[in-house]
């Protein structure tokens, strides 16, 4: 993956990565091992530093709790979070909201 990987104007071209067969599947299955070791009795939390819209925590929540682990909660630095998305991930914990800091 390091050979294929480069940058451009100051972003990383992650896009060359698809080329690459094994790459990918390299990629895929290392982002796939976590999720397969998690289970009934498994308990998580998510950790982050800015909560903006919250779509990534709810689909990770989504993800924990197909597999059979319970979902205990986010806890984040900066919480951004709109109501209605913090509602639906329960717990969140944070050091500040966003509001505060403006």
């Amino acid at each position: 993956m390091v050979r294929r990987f480069r940058w451009v104007d100051g972003h990383a071209d992650i896009w060359r990565v698809f080329d690459d067969g094994p790459t990918l599947a390299a990629v895929v299955g290392g982002l796939a091992e976590p999720w397969a070791s998690l289970g009934e009795g498994d308990r998580v939390i998510l950790v982050d530093d800015w909560a903006e819209l919250g779509s990534q925590a709810v689909t990770a929540r989504s993800l924990i709790e197909s597999c059979g682990a319970a979902f205990l909660g986010l806890s984040v630095v900066v919480d951004q979070l709109p109501d209605d998305v913090r509602a639906r991930l329960g717990c969140v914990r944070s050091i500040a909201r966003h509001e505060d800091l403006v």
